[in-house]
C-alpha cells in the first residue's frame, strides 16, 4: 500500500521587507491601524503584530534556525570558493563529510549523528546563492605549477621588448601562431531532441578512430595559413584513400608512422607552408610553443636566414598564452562535432570515413577559423594588442597553492612565539593596549589553578566578547592607555583569561614603546578548525616520489632563433654526430675482427 503524503500543518508567505517595513511604519505612525495594515499592504496580520512589537525583525525568515550560524557559513563557503579556484574543489559528499566532522569536533548539536543531510545543502545555497554546482574543467598539476606571475610578467617583458626591436607594434599581419592538434574520424555527437525520461540516446559515428594531425598557423590580422594534415602511414599510398580536393585551398597533405608531428615534418611545414604563405616583407615574429619538432637545427637556420624571428612560449602555459588554443580550436572541435552530426542524420547510408572526412574538416575549418575569432585570441592572449593585463588574475590562483611557504626555522612557533592570527582573522577586531612590566617581561606566566569550562562546550550561537577586561590580572599594573582601539569587556574569572594567553588564544607582543598589544580575535579558534578542515594541506611536505624527479632543463620562454640557442642546438647536433660516428667506427671495428677470426679459423 502505498504511503500517504503527511498534511502539511501550515504554510509560510513570503513577504517582501520593503513592504513589511512599510507596513511596519503606517501602523507605528498610527496611520492605519494593525488590521487594516495588514489586509492593504496584503501581509498576515500576526506576521505584522511580531515585527510592530519588535518579536522578531523586519527582515525575519520564516522556519526553525540554522543549526550553524551564519558566520560559520561564510566562513566555510569562503575556504570553499577560493579552494575551488585553486583547483582543489570538494564535492557536496565532501562537503557534507567535512562540515560533519566540524561538528563532531565542536559538539555541535542538532544533526542526525552530527551529519549534515542533502537539506542542509539546499538550504546553504538558498541562504548563500554565490554558491552552486559546477562541472571543473581539466587542469593538470604541471600546467596548475606553470602559469605563475613570476613568469607571465617576465615573458610579457620579453615579448614587448622583441616587438619593440622589431618594429611590430602597427604590423599585426606579421606576428604568427602555429599550432596543432589532432581529429579523429570518430566525432562526439552534439546534442540532439529525445522523449523525456529516455534511459538512453544514441548517435551514430564513424567505425574508425585513426587520429589526424593537424597544422595550423594564424595571425594578428585574422588571416590564416593553409592547414597540413597529417595521417598514419608509412608509404605515400596512405594518402590514396583520402579525397584531397575536398580539403580547404592549398592544404598540404603528408603521412607519419604514427601521425604525429616530429622533426622532419616541422621543417617540411616551415619550408612549403609558412614561408609561402606569410610574405615578402620581414622582419616577422613567429610565437609557437615548445614542441620539439619547432626547435630542429635546420628550421631555426633557415628562419635566421629569412629574418623570422621564432619566440616559444613558457612550457606548460599554452592554454592562457596561445591564441589558438584560447579561441579557435575549441569552436573548431564544436563545428566538427556538428558537422559530423548533421551529416549522419542526413542518410543512413553516410559514413565518416578516409573519403568523407576531408570534406567534414572544410567545412568545420571554414565555420571556426574566422576572422573574428583569431583577432579575439591574440587579443585575449595580450599579444596585440600588447597588454599584459589581458591574463586574468584567477589564472593564476591554481600555481598560489604550489608557492613556498616560510621556513619552519622563521615561523612564530619555532621562535617560541604563539602563532599570530592571519589578516582575515583580525579584520575589524579591536584590541588592547597593555604596558608590560620590565620584571615581568621575562618572567613566564603561570598556569590558572582555577577551573574554566572547555572551548569546545561554548554554544556557537552565543555572543563571543571581542576584548576582555584585564583590570584584576595579577600584574603590576592595570592602566589601560586610551586608544581608538581600546574596549573593556567584564570578565568573572580572570585566571581564564590567564589561560587563554598561556594557550595563545590571546597573543601579547611589544611595541617600540615598551607596550604590548593582547588581541583575543572573534572567531580565533571557529576560523582555525574551518580552516584546517575545509581548506588544502598546502604546506604539506613532498612525497618521496615528487622529491626523486628532477627538474626540467627549460623552465621558462626563449627566442629560438637567437645565437645562443642556435649556438646550442649546432653543438647539441655536432655531438650526437660524433657520437653516431664512433658507433659506425666501433661496429666497422667488430666486424674487421670477426673477419680475421673467420680467416684464423679457416
Amino acid at each position: 500500500m502505498a504511503r500517504k503524503k503527511a498534511k502539511t500543518r501550515g504554510s509560510y508567505q513570503k513577504n517582501d521587507p520593503s513592504v513589511m517595513e512599510q507596513a511596519v511604519k503606517a501602523v507605528q505612525s498610527g496611520a492605519l491601524s494593525l488590521r487594516k495594515a495588514a489586509e492593504k499592504f496584503n501581509v498576515h496580520k500576526s506576521t505584522l503584530h511580531d515585527r510592530v512589537t519588535k518579536r522578531v525583525t523586519i527582515d525575519a525568515k520564516p522556519g526553525r534556525k540554522p543549526v550553524l550560524s551564519n558566520e560559520i557559513e561564510k566562513r566555510i563557503i569562503k575556504n570553499v570558493t577560493e579552494s575551488a579556484e585553486k583547483g582543489f574543489g570538494i564535492s557536496r559528499k565532501q562537503l557534507l563529510h567535512r562540515a560533519a566532522v566540524l561538528c563532531k569536533r565542536k559538539k555541535i548539536t542538532g544533526f542526525k549523528n552530527f551529519t549534515p543531510s542533502k537539506h542542509w545543502w539546499e538550504g546553504l545555497k538558498k541562504r548563500h546563492p554565490e554558491v552552486a554546482l559546477r562541472k571543473p574543467e581539466k587542469l593538470g598539476t604541471v600546467r596548475a605549477r606553470m602559469l605563475n606571475g613570476c613568469v607571465v610578467d617576465k615573458y610579457f617583458a620579453d615579448l614587448s621588448k622583441i616587438v619593440v626591436n622589431l618594429d611590430l607594434q602597427e604590423k599585426p599581419e606579421n606576428i604568427w601562431n602555429c599550432d596543432e592538434t589532432g581529429k579523429q574520424l570518430e566525432h562526439t555527437p552534439v546534442n540532439v531532441i529525445a522523449r523525456r525520461g529516455s534511459k538512453s540516446v544514441v548517435g551514430r559515428t564513424g567505425n574508425d578512430r585513426s587520429n589526424i594531425t593537424i597544422m595550423a598557423c594564424v595571425n594578428a590580422t585574422g588571416d590564416s595559413m593553409p592547414p597540413m594534415l597529417i595521417v598514419k602511414g608509412k608509404t605515400k599510398k596512405s594518402l590514396f584513400g583520402f579525397n584531397t580536393a575536398e580539403s580547404p585551398q592549398n592544404s598540404v597533405w603528408t603521412y607519419n608512422e604514427k601521425a604525429w608531428m616530429n622533426e622532419e615534418l616541422g621543417e617540411q611545414w616551415f619550408r612549403e607552408v609558412f614561408l609561402a604563405h606569410c610574405g615578402h616583407e620581414r622582419p616577422q615574429l613567429l610565437i609557437l610553443d615548445g614542441h620539439g619538432s619547432h626547435e630542429t637545427l635546420g628550421l631555426l637556420e633557415l628562419a635566421a636566414e629569412e629574418n623570422i624571428h621564432i619566440l616559444a612560449l613558457p612550457p606548460h602555459t599554452t592554454h592562457f598564452l596561445q591564441p589558438l588554443d584560447r579561441t579557435v580550436f575549441g569552436p573548431f572541435n564544436k563545428a566538427y562535432n556538428r558537422v559530423c552530426s548533421e551529416f549522419l542524420s542526413e542518410n543512413p547510408s553516410n559514413l565518416i570515413n578516409k573519403w568523407t572526412f576531408p570534406k567534414m574538416f572544410s567545412k568545420a575549418w571554414e565555420a571556426a577559423i574566422t576572422k573574428e575569432n583569431i583577432q579575439s585570441g591574440f587579443r585575449a592572449c595580450g599579444i596585440y594588442p600588447l597588454n599584459p593585463h589581458a591574463i586574468p588574475t584567477s589564472a593564476y590562483l591554481p600555481s598560489s597553492a604550489y608557492e613556498t611557504s616560510m621556513p619552519v626555522a622563521e615561523t612564530p612557533a619555532a621562535l617560541g612565539r604563539p602563532p599570530s592570527p592571519s589578516a582575515a582573522d583580525n579584520e575589524n577586531i579591536p584590541s588592547i593596549n597593555m604596558p608590560i612590566p620590565p620584571e615581568t617581561e621575562s618572567q613566564p606566566m603561570h598556569n590558572a589553578t582555577s577551573t574554566m569550562p572547555p572551548i569546545d562546550s561554548v554554544s556557537h550561537d552565543q555572543p563571543t566578547p571581542n576584548i576582555i577586561s584585564l583590570e584584576q590580572l595579577p600584574l603590576q599594573t592595570t592602566s589601560l592607555p586610551t586608544t581608538p582601539s581600546s574596549q573593556n569587556f567584564e570578565v568573572d574569572d580572570p585566571s581564564y583569561l590567564l589561560q587563554l594567553i598561556n594557550s595563545g588564544e590571546i597573543q601579547v607582543v611589544a611595541t617600540a614603546d615598551n607596550e604590548g598589544v593582547a588581541t583575543l580575535p572573534v572567531d580565533t579558534v571557529w576560523n582555525e578548525h574551518i580552516d584546517a578542515i575545509f581548506s588544502p594541506s598546502v604546506n604539506a611536505p613532498r612525497t618521496a616520489v615528487e622529491s626523486k624527479k628532477k627538474s626540467r632543463a627549460i623552465t621558462s620562454h626563449r627566442l629560438l632563433t637567437s645565437v645562443e640557442v642556435v649556438n646550442e642546438k649546432r653543438a647539441v647536433a655536432e655531438k650526437k654526430k660524433k657520437i653516431e660516428e664512433e658507433k659506425q667506427n666501433r661496429k666497422l671495428k667488430r666486424e674487421q675482427n670477426k673477419l680475421k677470426r673467420e680467416k684464423k679459423t679457416a
